[in-house]
């Protein structure tokens, strides 16, 4: 896709939860940064849940936020609720010059032992793969969700895949399903 951006916009989030330090973390680029703050805010079902204190972005473009969050909206197999972070690049006189929307799911996963940690708790992980990346990659966001409830149907908790597949990561955040690049 190609996108017009203005000279001065937000170029990069990248969110980071963390359920054992309970927080939160945002890493954003800014292109055309000079003189200019930044924020963010957290949603869930329209209603805000958490707001991350304004920082200024450094001479490279680059701001941290950071929010403890006692309690978070936990992403979880079968409870995948998703979360939307709004990161406002402001002007020094306040004025929002770019907001760019996040979606994602407060979630970590850890090594402890010989244990893998989802939020705390253990998780056993089966693979699933598609038959056919090429068609999965094809399928509408509709037909790759219902792909996936089939998969998790039969115990299938992390898929591996092939190919560039952005739309099938967003489905398997919907429906609940962990999922990793095929390496």
């Amino acid at each position: 896709e190609l996108h017009a951006m203005p000279a001065t916009h937000v170029a990069d989030v990248f969110v980071q939860p963390s359920f054992r330090r309970k927080d939160l973390t945002v890493d954003c680029q800014v292109q055309g940064a000079a003189g200019t703050r930044l924020r963010a805010s957290v949603s869930y079902e329209g209603k805000e849940v958490l707001k991350l204190a304004e920082v200024a972005v450094d001479k490279d473009g680059k701001a941290r936020l950071q929010a403890p969050w006692a309690e978070p909206i936990l992403w979880d197999l079968k409870q995948p609720r998703l979360l939307r972070l709004d990161a406002q690049l402001l002007d020094a006189d306040g004025r929002v010059l770019d907001t760019q929307p996040v979606r994602f799911g407060f979630r970590e996963l850890w090594p402890e032992g010989n244990k893998l940690m989802l939020n705390g708790r253990p998780v056993k992980l089966r693979a699933y793969a598609m038959s056919n990346a090429h068609d999965v990659a094809a399928m509408s966001r509709a037909g790759t969700r219902a792909r996936i409830r089939n998969a998790m149907r039969y115990g299938g908790i992390i898929k591996r895949h092939c190919g560039e597949w952005n739309l099938g990561f967003d489905a398997a955040d919907e429906e609940g399903l962990l999922a990793a690049p095929y390496t």
